[in-house]
């Protein structure tokens, strides 16, 4: 969590809604083993590697959730085009992009 408002604070991302922390549970024991790495020897440098893979993979299932939402709301928008309907799904597509 500190390190999701630390990168809101610096400007790295638009809002603290990175949530990384399911990462680091699902890889627990890799976790545990490069802080403890830290700890004993210094290794920096393997423990920036491993958060920086955990900071890409959590990216890249953010944005799997976005793109399968968005497509979710385009779906509904379509449903009863019917008596104003396609006017009011244009408009919440235009609204969407």
């Amino acid at each position: 969590m500190l390190v999701t408002l630390l990168l809101w604070q610096l400007g790295s991302i638009s809002t603290p809604h990175f949530y990384i922390s399911r990462f680091f549970e699902e890889h627990k024991a890799d976790y545990i083993h490069h802080m403890r790495e830290v700890s004993s020897t210094g290794a920096w440098e393997n423990w920036c590697i491993f958060f920086l893979g955990a900071v890409k993979e959590q990216a890249f299932q953010n944005l799997q959730v976005a793109e399968s939402t968005r497509n979710l709301l385009i779906g509904i928008c379509f449903v009863g085009t019917g008596s104003g309907g396609r006017r009011r799904s244009r408009r919440i597509l235009i609204l969407m992009r």
